[in-house]
């Protein structure tokens, strides 16, 4: 069966010569794909970051999956299905939903929902906060102040703004920082192997 293709997904990469590493990669099956990226984090391997070969945000939506995998909800995820909310433009595109799609955490789907403003931010597990919307963080983060809400971004010093979790590019490498009092008081539990892969661990 041909491996179906988020649309959109021509912006990950420059279109290949067959047989090239770039299209063989494109020809693996999600999952396999998936495996892979968390090896190389996982042996702190370089990844690309520049839309070619690997994605950047094709990377961060797999740091996003095994956020959800790797944190636990006061008395487990409210609701029918896991949210995850992207807040302020949407740099993932496609390819969020397509890594997405499928997966089952404690027996919930994911819900993946998209919002351009504050007032119409609604209820998520996991909200990614665009850096388009960093002059706003104070609020955001406030908004969502005591409530079991991850919050997650790649925008500098979000960590610092009072947000749980911030990508970091570092040495062509995504890394992650972690506030773990943030997340403490949003009631959320962090486990012990995603702290040691962190780079940085705050209020310990």
């Amino acid at each position: 069966m041909t491996e179906r293709r988020p649309a959109g997904a021509s912006s990950l990469g420059h279109v290949s010569e067959p047989g090239s590493p770039r299209e063989k990669w494109a020809t693996l099956p999600l999952v396999a794909r998936l495996v892979w990226i968390l090896l190389l984090v996982a042996l702190g391997m370089p990844l690309r970051a520049d839309r070619a070969s690997v994605g950047e945000y094709q990377v961060k939506a797999a740091f996003l999956y095994n956020f959800a995998k790797f944190v636990e909800w006061p008395g487990g995820p409210p609701g029918k299905t896991i949210v995850i909310g992207i807040l302020g433009n949407d740099p993932f595109g496609a390819v969020l939903d397509f890594t997405f799609e499928d997966k089952v955490i404690a027996g919930k789907r994911f819900e993946i929902r998209r919002f351009q403003r504050i007032d119409q931010l609604q209820v998520c597990h996991v909200l990614f906060i665009s850096d388009s919307e960093q002059k706003n963080f104070g609020r955001i983060l406030e908004a969502v102040r005591g409530m079991p809400v991850l919050t997650v971004s790649d925008a500098r010093d979000f960590v610092s703004a009072g947000g749980v979790i911030e990508l970091v590019l570092e040495d062509s490498k995504i890394r992650f920082d972690i506030n773990l009092s943030e997340a403490k008081n949003s009631g959320l539990r962090i486990s012990a192997q995603l702290l040691q892969l962190a780079r940085k661990v705050d209020g310990r």
